[in-house]
């Protein structure tokens, strides 16, 4: 593992990674695998979350629990800011009590944040693309 990202893992209630990130760090180009070896590292990490562009994200917790979410259908434009729209989407719904750190917990928060990328890569731009709720909302 990279000891620049390992030093603050085990501080982390939860992690969000990439599929590339995830084999990266972990040097294992199995995902199962990769969230096992990353959460040796992240000691107090409830959750796993992997983005995986067009193939969709999954969450995992610790008792090797997971959910797969497909991407939500869009016209890609530009993939500027989606990660950050997809975690900025968990958080939101960590913060204002509408999701929980299971796996289970996340799934209304994950289904909202397929939905929030797919309106950020229709777009130009990182930050001009972030939606409103309103418009996620749109989409189902």
């Amino acid at each position: 593992m990279h000891e620049a990202v390992t030093e603050f893992l085990p501080y982390a209630d939860f992690v969000k990674v990439t599929d590339d990130e995830l084999e990266f760090i972990t040097g294992l180009n199995d995902e199962k695998e990769g969230i096992k070896a990353l959460l040796r590292y992240a000691a107090r990490a409830k959750l796993i979350f992997v983005t995986r562009g067009g193939n969709g994200s999954a969450v995992y917790d610790r008792e090797a629990n997971s959910a797969d979410y497909a991407a939500y259908p869009a016209d890609v434009v530009d993939t500027t800011g989606a990660g950050d729209c997809f975690i900025g989407s968990i958080i939101w719904h960590l913060l204002n009590g509408e999701a929980e750190l299971t796996v289970g917990g996340t799934e209304k928060a994950m289904n909202f944040a397929v939905r929030a990328c797919a309106c950020v890569i229709s777009k130009k731009g990182g930050a001009p693309s972030m939606p409103s709720r309103e418009e996620v909302e749109k989409l189902k």
